[in-house]
């Protein structure tokens, strides 16, 4: 395979604009691009709304009507957040997520799509899951995402449709192109474009949780490799998930009257999070999950027999894929408690990690992100559901018309294949084709998981597991070099691997940076929220091949500051608390 392509470029496609992922952020900038008359491509690794987490979404999407009071959202969404938040970020999402909405919904409807849950007087319903005084509307992801692909195949969008992206290519720090190749027969792409915006998604571990596997970073890894910044890898995201079944719908289970119980029987969140109880933040919710395990209360259930009849029925209609599996195991999750567990996904649902400005730019010129490939700094740690829709389709519009401006004032593109720079690209593509005897990339991803994801490091984390599992990676990195790859779905599992492991090593170091908790880091040895010391970002940028740079900055707090110098992290009980200095 790497002989016959190496020496040429099967595809090589120019465009104004050039846009790496097809879910909700992707299609959002596409469209955006091409109204601008931009000629804009959309590459996908997968199939243009079909592929990432937009359309596994699980039926909730935040949206601040014109009605709603400002200063309530913004002050929900900063406290949720944990003060981590780009307030300027909340802002920007608050000011543009309605008439950004009502755009795809009215989209929906010119192809006769229900896209949002409407009652019967036609007004959208409004619910409530991690929410105290504000409100997520009920959306329909899969006639979403069916809309947003036949919207942007109108307005002149070209796709290009299982191409994994694998290197930037970059010329006097200027981005400038894309390189790639075929999942299915490893035939080579090569992009050129003004400019470029990343929106393939965050990046997982490859565990438990519906349709995600192929979410591993691509976009933050190839970035970080050519010098971009990424911010937060410490607040890693997770989810909860049935312990038997591969299903999802969490916000709509517990939104509906679903209770979190323990083995003792106890509903225990209200221990965690008096307020929300079981419609706690995830990061409330995992933390939690194992401390009541690792305490000896365990296991966890999930018991939705309160649930109503027209709850129920909503359920069926908006997590289709989900209920179809139960019924298949002839299961009614509405007739007896079920088993519960923490889903981990490294940098996925609550920003992949690429830092951006307002207009959605990298620190690469030309180099734009959008939805859950960014650091999602309109979250801080984590707001509450729905809004990763609302951010991927605000900051899908943002990126897609600056990244279009950018175009509009850059100069013709000359990209050549020859180059010396292209070349050795391409070489690094295929290493993993040339290597005859090396483990294969599920051998090593495998290990791989085996480190990150055991809960000491995943949610429980100290200073002696984070280093324990730093060196366990570090020893690694030989096995993750030399995977070999025999066929093009082979080459998919090792970039994959390679992009995983390199962000899996930004996490590690930024969460032993991270001296307090905070959102989804708990350290056990740091067990508090520090305001005084560490209401900072953390960021990360590779150094070198070796070495990866961690520094810190001061978050901007424009119109909302920390009440406390120190405050109860998620997943703690609030009785036990004991702030730094006082004795119990």
């Amino acid at each position: 395979m790497a002989r016959r392509l190496k020496s040429y470029v099967d595809h090589l496609i120019m465009a104004d604009v050039l846009v790496v992922g097809g879910g909700l952020a992707g299609t959002s900038a596409a469209i955006k691009a091409a109204e601008t008359r931009a000629q804009v491509t959309l590459v996908d690794k997968a199939v243009v709304a079909r592929s990432g987490v937009s359309v596994f979404a699980a039926g909730v999407y935040s949206v601040r009507f014109p009605e709603d009071d400002k200063a309530i959202w913004m002050e929900e969404m900063v406290k949720a957040g944990e003060y981590l938040n780009d307030q300027y970020w909340v802002e920007a999402v608050l000011d543009n997520v309605y008439p950004v909405t009502m755009q795809i919904d009215r989209w929906g409807e010119e192809h006769g799509f229900r896209i949002f849950e409407k009652d019967e007087q036609g007004f959208i319903k409004r619910k409530s899951r991690g929410h105290i005084r504000t409100h997520h509307i009920v959306v329909n992801s899969l006639p979403m995402m069916n809309s947003m692909r036949k919207i942007a195949k109108r307005k002149g969008v070209q796709f290009v449709e299982r191409v994994m992206a694998t290197h930037l290519i970059v010329r006097d720090g200027r981005v400038i192109g894309v390189l790639g190749f075929n999942t299915m027969n490893g035939e080579l792409y090569l992009f050129g474009a003004r400019s470029v915006v990343l929106a393939s998604g965050g990046c997982g571990l490859k565990s438990v949780y519906i349709g995600h596997r192929n979410l591993t970073g691509d976009s933050q890894a190839m970035a970080l490799r050519e010098g971009a910044i990424l911010r937060s890898l410490e607040q890693t995201g997770s989810n909860t998930v049935s312990r038997e079944h591969d299903i999802h719908g969490l916000n709509l289970f517990v939104g509906s009257g679903g209770k979190f119980i323990n083995g003792l029987g106890e509903e225990f969140m209200w221990r965690y999070h008096p307020v929300l109880g079981s419609r706690g933040r995830q990061s409330d919710l995992v933390v939690a999950f194992s401390r009541e395990v690792s305490e000896g209360r365990g296991p966890v259930y999930l018991d939705m027999r309160s649930v109503s009849p027209a709850d129920r029925e909503l359920m069926r209609k908006v997590l289709p894929e989900t209920f179809m599996l139960w019924d298949k195991a002839r299961i009614d999750p509405f007739a007896a408690p079920i088993e519960w567990i923490p889903a981990f996904r490294l940098k996925m649902g609550g920003g992949g990690g690429l830092h951006v400005n307002t207009r959605c730019e990298t620190n690469l010129e030309g180099l734009y992100a959008a939805g859950d490939t960014c650091c999602a700094p309109h979250h801080g740690t984590y707001t509450f559901g729905g809004m990763n829709l609302a951010f991927a389709a605000v900051s899908g519009v943002l990126a897609g018309g600056f990244a279009a401006e950018k175009a509009m004032h850059s100069p013709e593109m000359d990209l050549e294949p020859e180059t010396e720079q292209v070349a050795a690209k391409i070489a690094d593509l295929f290493g993993p084709a040339e290597i005859p005897k090396g483990p294969t990339p599920d051998e090593v991803t495998a290990k791989l998981q085996s480190i990150i994801i055991p809960y000491p490091v995943t949610y429980l984390r100290t200073k002696t597991s984070l280093k324990k599992a730093i060196s366990a990676l570090s020893n690694l990195k030989e096995e993750v070099d030399n995977v070999r790859a025999t066929e093009p779905h082979e080459l998919v599992k090792a970039w994959e691997l390679k992009n995983i492991a390199i962000l899996a090593e930004g996490f590690l170091h930024s969460a032993l940076a991270r001296e307090e908790s905070r959102g989804y880091h708990y350290r056990e040895d740091f067990p508090w929220t520090d305001n005084r010391d560490w209401l900072k970002w953390i960021y990360v940028q590779a150094a070198s091949q070796q070495e990866m740079k961690i520094w810190t900055k001061d978050v901007p707090t424009p119109y909302l500051k920390p009440e406390k110098e120190f405050d109860v992290p998620p997943g703690r009980p609030q009785d036990e608390f004991l702030r730094p200095g006082e004795k119990g």
